[in-house]
Parts: structure tokens; sequence; C-alpha cells
């Protein structure tokens, strides 16, 4: 069953204002279908503001808040909800620091490529001014 937002504010009994705070704030968590007005709700939502409101009140920060949505609902990737465990969400880490390592090797390497280049470049470059030097005199250069 879908809800309007009023309804799922009723629901979890918060006023609207409070519901569209933490429904912004959270919005990778709260699915919903169609646009403005007509956008509709279902369940998930109702225990997402449950959750943002009962921790709000007990005086719970963003971050804490949303770790425990990414604990219960999954990590927000690419629009979708991913379910992660905790051994998952070691490994992922583990592959993108890898990943980010490779990264930094590859471009460590790019910036080495780029200034031997840059240190030839100037050595011919000198080496031409160095020759219109010694067949003009600075003055005569045009």
């Amino acid at each position: 069953m879908k809800l309007s937002f009023r309804q799922v504010c009723e629901k979890v009994g918060i006023n609207q204002s409070t519901g569209a705070f933490q429904r912004d704030r959270f919005s990778e968590f709260i699915p919903c279908i169609g646009e403005g007005r007509a956008r509709r709700y279902g369940q998930e939502a109702v225990e997402v503001l449950t959750i943002t409101s009962t921790m709000y009140a007990e005086g719970k920060t963003y971050e804490d808040i949303k770790d425990v949505l990414e604990g219960r609902f999954g990590i927000p990737i690419a629009g979708d909800l991913v379910p992660v465990v905790a051994e998952t969400q070691l490994d992922i880490i583990a592959e993108i620091k890898s990943a980010l390592r490779e990264e930094i090797v590859r471009l460590e390497g790019k910036i080495d490529s780029l200034s031997r280049g840059n240190d030839e470049h100037d050595r011919l470059l000198m080496e031409h001014v160095r020759e219109h030097q010694r067949k003009k005199k600075w003055w005569q250069w045009k």
C-alpha cells in the first residue's frame, strides 16, 4: 500500500515539516514513486522516519543515524540500497584501498614520465637558444 507523505508522517507521529527535513536529509533510504504532490511512499518510509525521529529525539548525530540506517537497509550505491554485512564492508574497503594504491602508483609513473619529458624539452630549448646566441647578437634577434 502506497502512502502520501502526510499519511507517512501521521503513522510516525511527527509533523510534516519535521518529516520533510528528515526525508530530505536521508532521501537515499526512502524510496518513492511519482513526482511532487503525486509522490507515494511505502512502508520503508515509515520505518526510516520512525528510526530517524527517535534517534534525533535521543540527541544522535546525522552520522550516527546514517550508520544505523546503512546497517538496517544497506548502503546507497548508484540509487540502490545494497545490503552489506560487516565482513563484506571490510572486503569492499580493502578492494577500494588496493585500487587507490594502484591508481597512485600509475599516476606517480605518469608524473615521472611527464617530468622526464619536460626535462628533455627544456634541454632542447636551451640548446636552440644557445645556438641562436652564438649566431647572432641579442639585439639582432628578430
